[in-house]
């Protein structure tokens, strides 16, 4: 059964970011979000300025202190701020009896602001159950208000190949470049499974954030200076489309 829980029943000392946490994290849940929690990953690890504070209008005391708290998305050309209570659908944990969120939340359990943000989403958008609905372009602009471009890997490949071997790499290092988010998602109508992640120690058909891009002259090499510990996971199945979102 679920109920509605305030923050303070889900953790002793619950807050938006976790000052003692190193890391970002998230569990699903059981609402088919993958796609926003997974733009919610990629635009936490940019490094310019915090976006995820950047959401936030109320201050950090406030959603203790008054069971309320405000949230900015950005819609048709400017922000516009949702204000929502507290409350977040929980069901009991069976072995610890302790109150676990339902939907999206941080591996840190007392680190908040991913239920807070997808709820006031939710809110905006009429319901949780309307955010897989949600689309990658729709979901980047409301939660940044930057512009977005989708292109294809392998199209993109094919046509710098020919030019030359190398023009794919260097027009894709010109594109990570720019002052934007590179987020790399699954393209559904491609099947082709043949690539090998085992040796890579990468979730297989799972989709990513790029926060660093190297030049490597050895996929070993690539693998420990661009691959560990400088991109997140983000839910998704193959990586083939790939979005920018930056600066308007």
């Amino acid at each position: 059964m679920c109920s509605w829980c305030r923050p303070h029943d889900i953790s002793e000392h619950p807050c938006y970011f976790d000052p003692y946490s190193k890391s970002v994290g998230v569990n699903q849940g059981s609402l088919p979000d993958e796609v926003f929690l997974g733009i919610l990953m990629a635009i936490s690890v940019y490094s310019k300025y915090d976006l995820i504070e950047n959401i936030f209008a109320s201050r950090p005391e406030d959603f203790k202190k008054y069971g309320i708290y405000t949230c900015r998305f950005y819609v048709n050309g400017e922000w516009v701020e949702v204000i929502t209570d507290t409350l977040i659908p929980c069901q009991r944990d069976n072995y610890t009896g302790d109150m676990k969120p339902v939907y999206g939340h941080s591996i840190h359990r007392n680190e908040m602001w991913i239920n807070l943000v997808e709820k006031a989403f939710a809110k905006a958008l009429g319901s949780y159950e309307a955010i897989h609905t949600i689309k990658v372009q729709k979901a980047l602009l409301h939660l940044t208000g930057g512009s977005v471009q989708q292109f294809n890997l392998r199209d993109e490949v094919a046509r710098a190949d020919a030019v030359n071997d190398h023009q794919a790499w260097v027009d894709f290092k010109a594109r990570v470049a720019k002052d934007g988010i590179l987020l790399l998602l699954p393209d559904d109508k491609r099947q082709d499974l043949s690539y090998d992640t085992t040796d890579q120690q990468l979730l297989e058909g799972a989709g990513w954030s790029c926060a660093r891009v190297v030049t490597a002259m050895a996929a070993a090499s690539l693998y420990s200076e661009a691959t560990r510990d400088q991109t997140r996971p983000v839910c998704g199945r193959r990586v083939c489309s790939t979005y920018i979102c930056g600066p308007n």
